[in-house]
């Protein structure tokens, strides 16, 4: 890893690997269970955006660009190109499904397209959707639009979410639970049979928390927060779920991004460490 410069990190889908991204067309695959890292990949992703994403499932790499290459596929172990989509641009956020097998695209100025990664196809579009994020415990969806809504996953029960300010810096689910983090705001957890918000983090004044994750093993939400306005060092902060409690905290220092995986097991940071989320076995990996 000395000889890669990451700026972007990105969960898989199982949270067993990352993606470790530069600043735009080349990545590196990491899995974290073995510490094995993949040869350097060169794809078409551009800067700005989420537009890196690995789906375990499917052993694929997708990469975005805003403008001429559009959406791509690749193989994640050789780094073959399986298909691409060019009239698919503009895309600015990419999350997976629970299972692995769509991705959806957020697109500026277009409806969200969910792509079967086995095609490449569009099975279906959102209207006025920025983002479409599904749980891996429930049977249930957040959708970014214009008035957000949670739902089950096949569109019934829709459960309106209020927004507090102009845009969702991430969003995660625990069993029975929502999670979601504004920018320029607070981090709000709700009940998701009934939509109700149970607890709130406010952070300090000129903060907020860029990365959320749900540890399974404690059961804690894992949370990183960061001085926007001056810059400075990233903060690891685990809730209680229950309540939002701040059990512990922790200093990550400056890297340029991270991520949870390992069922919040782990946080990954862009400069290549990989540290345990819990007190007792915050010890470096890698």
């Amino acid at each position: 890893m000395r000889d890669f410069e990451g700026r972007i990190v990105v969960a898989s889908s199982t949270g067993k690997r990352v993606v470790l991204g530069a600043w735009e067309h080349f990545a590196v695959v990491i899995d974290l269970n073995t510490g094995s890292t993949s040869t350097k990949l060169e794809t078409t992703f551009d800067a700005g955006g989420e537009r890196l994403a690995l789906s375990d499932e499917m052993g694929a790499l997708l990469a975005a660009a805003y403008h001429t290459y559009g959406l791509a596929s690749y193989c994640c172990r050789t780094g073959r190109e399986l298909w691409r989509r060019k009239d698919l641009k503009k895309v600015q956020r990419i999350s997976l499904s629970a299972d692995g097998i769509t991705a959806y695209c957020g697109r500026e100025g277009a409806p969200l397209a969910a792509v079967d990664l086995r095609s490449g196809e569009t099975t279906h579009t959102v209207r006025g959707a920025r983002g479409l994020y599904e749980s891996r415990f429930d049977s249930l969806r957040f959708v970014d639009t214009t008035k957000p809504y949670l739902s089950r996953s096949d569109g019934s029960q829709k459960l309106p979410i209020d927004r507090m300010t102009f845009a969702f810096l991430d969003v995660c689910f625990g069993p029975g639970l929502l999670v979601l983090s504004e920018s320029g705001g607070p981090v709000r957890c709700f009940d998701t049979a009934t939509g109700i918000e149970q607890w709130r983090y406010e952070p300090m004044a000129e903060r907020h928390v860029l990365h959320l994750g749900y540890q399974t093993s404690g059961p804690y939400v894992l949370g990183v927060e960061w001085p926007y306005v001056e810059g400075g060092s990233k903060r690891l902060i685990r809730w209680s779920p229950t309540d939002g409690t701040v059990v512990d905290t922790m200093i990550l220092g400056q890297p340029a991004d991270c991520c949870f995986g390992l069922d919040g097991e782990v946080v990954v940071l862009s400069d290549g460490r990989i540290i345990f989320t819990a007190p007792h076995r915050r010890e470096r990996l890698g």
